[in-house]
């Protein structure tokens, strides 16, 4: 993900209609600490800035020991400075250490002081297997991977524009997207879309039986979007759109914290929007209750956007073996996402030991895919 300049992100912020919100983030010094949660860091000093914000909350919401964890010494010990000057407790430990610690005292929560993905994601493996410490606040700050720079550095394509089959149907998905563009504004991103396009059109072609079903729609834009995809591709799939369709829950997970009551839905209009789409069904609630009270029996494509570790890990232990047919698909839609740890780790936990799912992540859009391999072949 390449970092933004002051400029590309006001006009981004402007397209999103985000502009007054930015500027008063900046009017009122509000801290870098709500930039980095979703756009990463663009330096060092935005990482301990954040993180130190961070931790002065932990403590202000529940007073103890924080711990911190992680191998970047510089990150470290600039937030330990700083922390200290406000007199907080502070443990420093190893991923050995981190794995056996056994709280003697209160701790207020876990900072990751790592820049590296493979670290941020062992260390986030070790506080959700953590009986003490899985659902105590965890904080980590992205963006200063070495792997980032490179990626910029010797991307040769960054600006390019690739010819693409879809281009040859008709209508092809840029149409259905400027479409949607009419009735949402724009959360499902275009990347996003046009690979979800291409596997929908796969799944029909193919003939893989099965319903479609997405769990997380939030304001119902990509629901939407494969509502209509489906109706132009002339399939009769039923699409079931899971999710709240009011906020997101109390999310207990450490990793998921910051997610609690956010993305407020409104949803007689989410309603109101998909009402054209005969085959669409809205379940309103916790999926992890509402999935097996549902009249899904069995799908082609599960489209995972549900963000947290707890939503990923139920689905991921439930549909692969339950509903999932054989040539069918699941897709995570959050896994590239670098502010989405818990995700991540979720998807390891749970896919890296299956051998009955082939899988490919789209460098293009973020997406993880899994196929699942059909009888025999596995």
């Amino acid at each position: 993900m390449r970092r933004e300049g002051a400029v590309s992100r006001l006009v981004r912020a402007t397209r999103e209609g985000r502009l007054l919100q930015v500027i008063g983030n900046r009017i009122k010094r509000r801290p870098v600490a709500n930039h980095v949660r979703w756009h990463g860091a663009a330096d060092q000093g935005d990482a301990v800035q954040a993180l130190t914000t961070w931790g002065r909350e932990m403590v202000r919401d529940k007073p103890g020991t924080i711990l911190l964890v992680g191998s970047d010494d510089g990150v470290r010990r600039l937030v330990m400075r700083e922390l200290s000057k406000s007199g907080v407790a502070l443990a420093v430990l190893s991923e050995d250490e981190l794995a056996h610690y056994d709280a003697d005292t209160p701790v207020a929560g876990v900072l990751c002081t790592a820049v590296d993905v493979l670290g941020q994601a062992r260390i986030a493996g070790l506080i959700n297997a953590h009986p003490q410490l899985a659902f105590l606040r965890f904080e980590y700050v992205y963006g200063l991977d070495p792997a980032q720079r490179r990626f910029a550095q010797w991307d040769e394509y960054a600006e390019t524009f690739f010819v693409s089959p879809v281009l040859l149907q008709d209508p092809n998905p840029y149409s259905i997207y400027a479409e949607s563009l009419h009735h949402f504004e724009q959360k499902c991103g275009l990347r996003d879309f046009l690979d979800l396009f291409q596997m929908l059109t796969e799944l029909v072609r193919r003939e893989v039986p099965g319903d479609i079903a997405e769990f997380g729609s939030y304001k119902g834009h990509s629901g939407w979007l494969i509502a209509r995809s489906l109706q132009a591709l002339g399939s009769d799939k039923q699409l079931w759109m899971f999710d709240m369709f009011e906020a997101f829950p109390d999310e207990q997970w450490g990793v998921d914290q910051f997610w609690s009551s956010t993305h407020a839905v409104d949803f007689g209009d989410v309603r109101d929007k998909l009402a054209a789409f005969p085959n669409v069904r809205l379940v309103k609630g916790d999926f992890t209750q509402t999935l097996r009270d549902s009249a899904v029996q069995s799908l082609a494509l599960a489209y995972i956007d549900c963000d947290s570790y707890r939503a990923t890990r139920y689905l991921l232990d439930t549909l692969p073996d339950d509903y999932i047919e054989p040539g069918g698909l699941m897709i995570c839609e959050d896994y590239g996402h670098p502010a989405l740890l818990g995700n991540r780790v979720a998807v390891h936990e749970v896919m890296d030991g299956r051998k009955d799912f082939a899988r490919q992540f789209s460098q293009f859009s973020g997406l993880y895919m899994f196929t699942k391999l059909t009888k025999g072949t596995a």
